[in-house]
């Protein structure tokens, strides 16, 4: 898994530079590329470059030492996400619900705050674990202050021109607090409109002022989720056409992307070093790319099925009259442990542990706990003992405790 350039990579990182990435010529994945639906689900299929996920290990590298449950949502939960010491978790559903909960020593409401939409992004702002920005579907954007428990800001289409007729699909905020990153797309407008919806943009937001400091519109693809590395220069994007596109927000321009999932890429992560980016997409398939040599596939894995859906919900009426819908995912499909080497996924019954090897990808505990399909999910390594949330349909959210051997 560790590229021979780590250690100029962790040398980099020192100094304040980005990790040198290879320019190249934008590439984005073909548009006749089969996408998941709730009705025709594409089998999985062996490839040269892909490998089967195993299923066992010789010795487990994660104990599970207790789990429970937080039950104060009542719809399907989008986000759940750990503060940087692991003392609060952030949970928000499709309702506008966002709650605020100790996990330890047990679930423990501090919290909540109602939005007017479905929730699509929440983020902790990385300095002193206080405040929370909250996206939601109808485009609005509110800073959270969860210590006095009251909004600081809030901003939407009446306020911002550029969120109207959008919805948010997702925040990123700099390391240093003094703006974020808010990927949009266009809502869904009713027939006969005749005004074309502004494209899908990426939107750089001055924390302070509230003032949109730049705009970069995506051709051809709207970014799900997205990262920033170490010294927010760089954001590496996961886009709905199958493609991951690497942003020099200092421009901004995109300087790599390449075709990397069938389908939409859902989630994507950075490893420890920065020298791996980590995605997962429609097409269940978990994938590891060089970020020195961008597009160069380190591992490509099909994992258990439904790890990345489709996730259908139940709508309308009861005793079997209501319709199934098929529900996007917001929230991270996949977590990352502090080592690098270990990797939590969704799964229909809870959460499942990976160990990433050089080739491979072992499966190293099933967590489990959930009577309904997982949708999100996070993993805290800032207490003695690993902590990890799941979030799942029916709105139940477990936390539990993983000892690694």
């Amino acid at each position: 898994m560790r590229s021979s350039s780590v250690a100029s990579m962790s040398s980099s990182r020192n100094s304040g530079e980005h990790i040198a990435v290879k320019r190249l010529v934008q590439t984005t994945a073909s548009s006749t590329r089969p996408s998941r639906s709730p009705t025709k689900i594409r089998p999985q299929e062996d490839s040269a470059s892909s490998t089967k996920t195993e299923l066992t290990s010789d010795k487990a590298s994660f104990l599970l030492l207790g789990q429970e449950e937080y039950c104060e949502h009542r719809a399907v939960v989008t986000h759940a996400v750990f503060n940087q010491s692991g003392t609060l978790v952030a949970s928000a559903d499709t309702d506008g619900v966002v709650k605020l909960w100790s996990p330890s020593p047990s679930p423990k409401t501090h919290c909540g705050v109602v939005v007017k939409s479905a929730v699509t992004a929440v983020e902790w702002l990385p300095r002193g674990e206080r405040f929370l920005l909250i996206a939601t579907k109808a485009a609005t954007l509110r800073l959270f202050d969860t210590r006095d428990k009251k909004t600081v800001w809030e901003i939407g289409p009446d306020t911002c021109p550029v969120f109207k007729d959008q919805r948010i699909m997702g925040v990123r905020m700099s390391p240093g607090e003094g703006s974020a990153v808010v990927s949009v797309a266009p809502r869904v407008r009713p027939q006969g409109t005749s005004t074309p919806p502004a494209p899908p943009a990426l939107h750089t937001l001055d924390m302070k002022s509230l003032r949109v400091e730049s705009s970069y519109r995506i051709e051809g693809g709207v970014v799900n989720g997205c990262i920033m590395n170490h010294n927010g220069g760089l954001l590496v994007c996961g886009c709905n056409d199958g493609s991951v596109r690497i942003i020099d927000l200092r421009c901004p321009d995109v300087i790599a992307s390449w075709p990397a999932h069938q389908g939409e890429v859902f989630t994507v992560r950075l490893s420890p070093q920065e020298n791996n980016i980590y995605t997962i997409g429609s097409d269940n398939r978990f994938a590891c790319w060089s970020m020195a040599q961008t597009g160069a596939r380190v591992m490509d894995h099909v994992l258990h099925e439904r790890a990345a859906g489709p996730f259908l919900v139940g709508v309308g009426g009861g005793a079997g009259s209501g319709r199934s819908v098929l529900l996007r995912p917001y929230g991270p499909l996949f977590a990352l442990h502090q080592d690098g080497d270990h990797v939590l996924t969704c799964s229909p019954s809870g959460p499942i542990v990976y160990k990433v090897g050089d080739n491979n990808l072992e499966q190293a505990l099933v967590v489990g706990g959930h009577r309904s399909p997982v949708v999100t999910v996070d993993w805290c390594n800032a207490l003695q003992c690993g902590t990890s949330v799941a979030a799942a349909l029916d709105g139940s959210v477990t936390v539990a405790t993983l000892m690694h051997q």
